[in-house]
């Protein structure tokens, strides 16, 4: 018993931070009540300000990468944050098979044609900026509350101290000490990265112009914040993350709101595309 105390205690400390609001004090009773609670999956017990034990979404994750592909289609980067997605969007998820999710097989004669571009789709932005605040997360002491690591991050990261981030500033700071960032780089490559830091800095600068105010970063480093998500139009309808079209000899995938293409062949018998229909080639399509 002295153990689990030991380390609901370490862990109410360290989850300071969270949005449910936390006793400072705890007594022996109450650490009972929570330790023979039975929390389901990507929850934990937590004390609340009434003294009630309450089942919460679980706010940090380790940081180790052992991959798991869930039944709703998306990669996790681990089982916790698979049942962490799970709890916060209020939906069931399953580990449908451990790694990477696998894409529809392809015969190898029609390998030419499932060429793809690189991009970075909402999800992985969404995974690396999640990953981030986890990291500032537990720089959160008992003197240093979270907006006041957030402000040190921000001067720290500011290379040139012109109060501003740009995209290399970002990716710089986002890279250091995050063991999940390099374990996604090696699987992903550079570009798409690079792509992801863009989409990153793209969904907190409120006035277009490619650089980070204090407070933009501010709004974008909060723990409730909710990037956008966005679609992809065309010709009357609209497409989500992720899904794929052929047009003319190009094959497109939906990323972040935009069209992003590769140039295929042309031949006169081309498999038919994933989704949707042909399409005559659109201007807000590019290679």
């Amino acid at each position: 018993m002295r153990l689990s105390h030991a380390w609901f205690l370490f862990f109410a400390h360290w989850a300071s931070a969270a949005l449910v609001p936390l006793k400072d004090d705890f007594t022996d009773s109450e650490l009972d009540i929570c330790a023979s609670v039975i929390c389901r999956p990507g929850r934990v017990c937590r004390i609340l300000d009434n003294g009630l034990a309450s089942c919460q979404c679980v706010q940090h994750c380790p940081p180790h990468y052992k991959p798991v592909c869930g039944t709703n289609g998306l990669t996790y980067d681990n089982h916790c944050q698979l049942h962490k997605d799970a709890c916060v969007r209020q939906k069931h998820i399953s580990i449908k098979h451990k790694g990477l999710c696998k894409k529809s097989k392809v015969k190898l004669s029609h390998h030419k044609y499932h060429q793809k571009p690189v991009v970075c789709f909402q999800h992985e932005r969404d995974r690396i900026r999640g990953h981030f605040v986890e990291l500032l997360e537990s720089e959160v002491s008992h003197d240093r509350h979270y907006p006041r690591v957030v402000d040190d991050v921000f001067d720290t990261c500011d290379r040139d101290a012109d109060d501003f981030l740009s995209t290399h500033e970002l990716s710089k700071c986002v890279r250091r000490n995050n063991t999940m960032f390099h374990s996604w780089l090696k699987h992903r490559g550079e570009l798409a990265a690079t792509l992801c830091i863009d989409a990153m800095v793209e969904a907190a600068d409120k006035n277009s112009d490619w650089l980070l105010s204090r407070r933009e970063f501010q709004s974008f480093m909060r723990p409730s914040y909710r990037p956008p998500v966005k679609s992809c139009p065309l010709e009357d309808r609209y497409y989500k993350d992720g899904d794929e079209i052929m047009i003319d000899c190009s094959n497109c995938v939906c990323a972040g709101g935009n069209w992003s293409c590769v140039s295929l062949p042309c031949e006169s018998k081309a498999p038919k595309h994933k989704k949707g229909h042909h399409h005559k080639k659109n201007n807000n399509i590019s290679d």
